[in-house]
C-alpha cells in the first residue's frame, strides 16, 4: 500500500472517530436533557417526576425488545431451530414466533407495530418541553432543537431502535433468547388476538387485490384419486442413478425440473402429503445397509424415526470418537454445512462412475 494510500486510511478513520464522538456527545447530552426536564416538571405529560422517570425507561426497554424481536425473528424465520435447541428459551420463544405454520411471525407484526406507535407517543408526551426556557440559546435555536423534540428523537434513535436492531442482526438467537422476550411476543400476538388492528388485515387485501397480488401459485391436487401429494415432489421428476450407493440402493438425487416452485412448495413441508408420500419416502430407512450404520450409533433398528443429530454426536463423544464438522451446531466457528460435504461427495461419486463408463477402473 502507498502512502498515499495510507493517508487516506488514516483520513477516513479520523472522520471515523469524529463521527462516532460527534455522535456519541449530542446523543448523551439529549439524554441528560430529557432527565433534567421530566425531573424538573416540563414534560407534557403531568406526573410525579420519579414515576415519569420509570415509565421513560421502561418504555424505552419494550421499543427496544420490540424492534429488535422484529429483526431476530425475521432473520430466524427460516432457520431450523434444531441448530439451537440446547439452548432453551431461544429455542421456545422461536417455536413460540414461528407457530400456526409460519402466521404467528404476521400476528407477531401487527400487534408490534401497535406496541411501537403508542411508545412513540409515549415518548413523545414524555420529551416534549412546552415551558421549559433557554435564554441563552437564539428563539431560532430552541425551537429547531427543543421545541421540535429532537432531544428524544435522537434518544429513542440510538437506544431503542438502532443499537437493538444492530445486535439483533448479528447475534438473532442470543437476542430472541433473551429474559423477557417470550413475553413481548406473547403481547403483541395477543393484542393482535383482540382484533383491533384487524382491519390492517383488510386494508392488506383489498391492496393485494388492486395490485393483483393474491395470483399465488396453487398446488393442485390430483384429479383421478383425489389425494395429497407432496407440494415439493411435483417439481422433481424421475430420480437418476449418481450417488445411489452412498447409503442405500436407493437413488439419492432427482432431476428438479423448476427450482423456484419447488422451493415455493416445500414452504409447507409435509402439510400436504399423504400417508403413502411419507411412508415411500421413509422405505430407504428399512435397507439393511441403513440399518447397519443406525446400528453403529447406537440406535433402535426398529424405529421409523430418524435419529437426531445430538443422538449422533452424543453417541460419537460417549464412544471417543471424533465429531465430523457437519454435525456440529451451525453456530459453531468449525461448522461446516452438511450440504457442502454431499455436494462434494456427489462430485467424487460422479468422478468414478465417469471413470468406470471409460473403462478406467473395474466396477
Amino acid at each position: 500500500m502507498s502512502s498515499r494510500d495510507n493517508e487516506c486510511a488514516d483520513f477516513y478513520k479520523f472522520l471515523d472517530y469524529a463521527r462516532y464522538t460527534f455522535s456519541t456527545i449530542i446523543t448523551l447530552g439529549s439524554l441528560a436533557l430529557i432527565i433534567y426536564a421530566i425531573s424538573h416538571g416540563y414534560a407534557a405529560l403531568t406526573g410525579n417526576p420519579v414515576i415519569l422517570l420509570i415509565l421513560f425507561v421502561i418504555v424505552t426497554v419494550l421499543l427496544a425488545y420490540l424492534e429488535g424481536l422484529q429483526v431476530a425473528i425475521m432473520a430466524l424465520e427460516k432457520q431450523d431451530r434444531e441448530a439451537f435447541k440446547h439452548l432453551k428459551r431461544s429455542y421456545n420463544n422461536h417455536v413460540l414466533a414461528t407457530k400456526n405454520h409460519g402466521k404467528n411471525v404476521q400476528r407477531f407484526l401487527v400487534g408490534r407495530q401497535f406496541y411501537v406507535v403508542f411508545v412513540v407517543f409515549v415518548f413523545a408526551q414524555l420529551t416534549t418541553y412546552s415551558t421549559l426556557t433557554m435564554d441563552f440559546l437564539p428563539p431560532i435555536v430552541f425551537t429547531l432543537i427543543i421545541e421540535t423534540g429532537t432531544p428524544g428523537v435522537l434518544f429513542v434513535l440510538a437506544f431503542g431502535q438502532l443499537m437493538p436492531q444492530l445486535v439483533a442482526s448479528t447475534h438473532p438467537i442470543t437476542f430472541i433468547g433473551l429474559p423477557g422476550s417470550w413475553s413481548v411476543i406473547k403481547m403483541a400476538l395477543a393484542f393482535e388476538t383482540m382484533g383491533v388492528t384487524h382491519f390492517s388485515w383488510v386494508l392488506s387485501y383489498i391492496t393485494k387485490w388492486i395490485f393483483r397480488l393474491d395470483d399465488r401459485k396453487q398446488i393442485p391436487k390430483s384429479t383421478t384419486e383425489n389425494k395429497s401429494i407432496n407440494p415439493a415432489a411435483m417439481y422433481a421428476s424421475s430420480s437418476r442413478d449418481t450417488f445411489a450407493s452412498f447409503i442405500t440402493r436407493e437413488s439419492m438425487t432427482v432431476d428438479v425440473m423448476d427450482a423456484e416452485g419447488l422451493y415455493a412448495g416445500a414452504q409447507d413441508g409435509m402439510i400436504s402429503a399423504s400417508k403413502e408420500d411419507i411412508i415411500q419416502a421413509r422405505q430407504w430407512m428399512q435397507d439393511e445397509s441403513v440399518k447397519n450404520i443406525y446400528r453403529l450409533w447406537g440406535c433402535k433398528t426398529d424405529s421409523v424415526e430418524l435419529p437426531s443429530v445430538e443422538d449422533i454426536v452424543r453417541y460419537l463423544v460417549k464412544n471417543g470418537k471424533d465429531v465430523p464438522r457437519y454435525l456440529l451446531p451451525k453456530n459453531h466457528p468449525k461448522h461446516i454445512p452438511p450440504h457442502i460435504v454431499v455436494m462434494e461427495l456427489t462430485r467424487k461419486e460422479e468422478e468414478r462412475i465417469e471413470r468406470m463408463s471409460e473403462g478406467t477402473i473395474m466396477a
